[in-house]
């Protein structure tokens, strides 16, 4: 039997050939069958693989696809066994290798496009260079329309590859997407996570894998409780994956006196002067600490940063959902010649935070500030041109929210801090629907809670009455 490999063939990665990238689309397919309809179209041919190994893997995949209807790494290694090509691939060990890497399925689309165009790099060169070598034994002075001829063939062969890997037809990805319905719909199960608030997922139709949502606000407005709040929800229904928090202006003690307050309902003022009584006291010792939120409270996070932590980190580490707060304390990556704008750098934030969410295939929830011009307002409440440095948050955020709190503007400090309502203000929505969703802040306890008044003017529920306008 061959001897295991970490890598095959020997060589290294060049411009024109990714092992560890083919690796990771065989893996891929291995993994999650249900890719297998996205790489079928853009890798029509197993000579898009560099490595002898990886074209027998695809062709061996391909084939347990057309049989079966499934190719993991069991049937897989049989179907190689049975054509007595599992000792030339390494074993079934090599294929476990194979997966070993891939966390996701977010990115084959990208991976498959690179591979094809390696490919296409790697024929054009070995075509040209047999051109050079034969050009007057093969073609001769008389033979010039023959030599156009096989430049015109290898022209065309090129341009069917560019033209399959440019699009996915509908047919491939809407039988997937129906499999996936039929399979949530038997289990009741909704795609995406929920927010731990029926009222606010009823809206923005949950938390989806590569989604980032930014949530805005002026300072006190409790766009902080909001986002660790979904952070706890989200925990406790997923108690065996790591949540995380990144928060570059509250320090970690802090976030652990929010999180005793809103299981407590201690004032967080009472906690942090230590003015306590023996039954509160025994009512904060009786509090369960998770162990699966992780509190990042770097004073100096940027994107890329956090990008080599992740990459750092084993598939099962990686976290269910991330939290940042916020968006304008970051630092950018690139330093820039001097000439750069505060609006340059928060668009580099946002693009980053975009692709990470993409790259690990899970929502990120970043937070932003508002900038002062709504206080000048007679209706202060927010909107899309409100967001501070705005240019490219609104461009990258599938999800853009914002917290209104009327009473916040109220002259009577006691009319500030009293609990009421709180709005939701949903003004982009790339996967669901534009609205508001009526909620209630308990500011003592820096809570958001589910809200059940009724609307005096039309006898309904106020997050029946709101202006909710689906848009795609």
């Amino acid at each position: 039997m061959k001897k295991n490999y970490d890598l095959l063939p020997s060589e290294e990665n060049s411009e024109s050939h990714d092992l560890k990238m083919e690796q990771m689309v065989l893996g891929t397919i291995l993994i999650s069958n249900k890719s297998y309809s996205i790489v079928s179209q853009l890798i029509s041919t197993e000579k898009v693989f560099y490595a002898k190994e990886h074209q027998m893997i695809y062709t061996s995949i391909q084939e347990c696809m057309k049989e079966m209807g499934k190719a993991d790494i069991l049937i897989v290694s049989q179907h190689l066994r049975k054509n007595k090509k599992l000792a030339l691939i390494g074993g079934a060990f090599y294929l476990t290798t194979c997966t070993g890497p891939v966390a996701s399925d977010a990115n084959i689309n990208e991976h498959c496009i690179l591979l094809v165009s390696m490919y296409m790099l790697r024929t054009t060169e070995e075509f040209t260079m047999r051109m050079a070598n034969s050009v007057y034994d093969q073609y001769g002075i008389f033979k010039v329309h023959d030599m156009i001829n096989d430049l015109r063939s290898h022209a065309d062969y090129i341009d069917k590859l560019i033209k399959s890997s440019n699009y996915i037809s509908l047919d491939k990805v809407g039988e997937q997407e129906v499999k996936e319905i039929h399979e949530d719909m038997a289990i009741k199960s909704k795609p995406g996570l929920s927010s731990g608030f029926p009222t606010l997922d009823r809206l923005t139709g949950r938390l989806l894998p590569g989604d980032l949502w930014v949530i805005a606000a002026r300072p006190g407005m409790g766009k902080t409780s909001l986002a660790f709040q979904m952070a706890v929800n989200i925990a406790e229904f997923y108690p065996n994956h790591n949540i995380d928090f990144w928060s570059l202006e509250v320090k970690a003690f802090r976030i652990a006196h929010r999180y005793i307050t809103l299981k407590t309902g201690i004032s967080n003022k009472k906690i942090l002067y230590r003015e306590l009584t023996a039954y509160e006291l025994a009512k904060i010792d009786e509090t369960y600490m998770p162990n699966n939120i992780r509190i990042f409270d770097s004073t100096s996070a940027s994107v890329k940063g956090m990008d080599g932590y992740y990459k750092s980190e084993s598939k099962e580490q990686r976290p269910k959902i991330l939290m940042f707060d916020y968006l304008q304390l970051a630092i950018p990556d690139s330093k820039g010649n001097g000439q750069r704008n505060r609006e340059q750098d928060v668009a580099e934030i946002s693009r980053g935070l975009k692709r990470l969410a993409t790259e690990l295939s899970i929502p990120v929830i970043a937070l932003s500030q508002l900038n002062r011009e709504i206080e000048k307002r007679q209706d202060k409440k927010p909107k899309l041109s409100d967001l501070r440095e705005s240019g490219a948050i609104e461009q990258d955020a599938d999800l853009v929210g914002f917290i209104y709190r009327s009473n916040y503007y109220d002259n009577d400090e006691d009319v500030r801090n009293s609990t009421g309502k709180v709005e939701i203000l949903i003004e982009k929505n790339r996967h669901g629907s534009v609205g508001s969703a009526v909620m209630e802040f308990i500011p003592k306890e820096m809570k958001f809670q589910e809200h059940n008044s009724i609307n005096p003017n039309t006898g309904q529920d106020y997050n029946e009455d709101i202006n909710d306008t689906t848009k795609f």
